[in-house]
């Protein structure tokens, strides 16, 4: 059996509503880890317990200095070649000039 062109779109606007969307809670990869590790050390299990917090922590601090350096490197190199002393042409002299 074949859809009228209006049966079609019928069809068509019924899945596009927002009951038929789904949605996907999507945790990032570091906040799984920290969680993980930081269960693992407070719980005193595995590996992780004799770890020194630092590297407990590392899921979170590690990619915030990641953003940080990529945000501010380029200005840093930004701000010194601008300060960076250019060199003049010569000033020349009258005697130089030929007439």
């Amino acid at each position: 059996m074949e859809l009228s062109l209006e049966q079609k779109l019928k069809l068509l606007q019924s899945l596009r509503s927002p009951a038929n969307i789904v949605y996907y809670a999507v945790m990032p990869l570091g906040d799984m880890l920290l969680i993980l590790f930081l269960t693992l050390k407070l719980g005193g299990w595995g590996v992780v317990a004799g770890w020194s917090w630092k590297w407990v922590t590392a899921p979170f601090w590690i990619p915030l200095l990641a953003a940080i350096l990529k945000k501010y490197v380029p200005l840093v190199k930004k701000y010194l070649t601008l300060n960076e002393k250019k060199e003049e042409p010569p000033i020349m002299n009258i005697e130089d000039l030929e007439m």
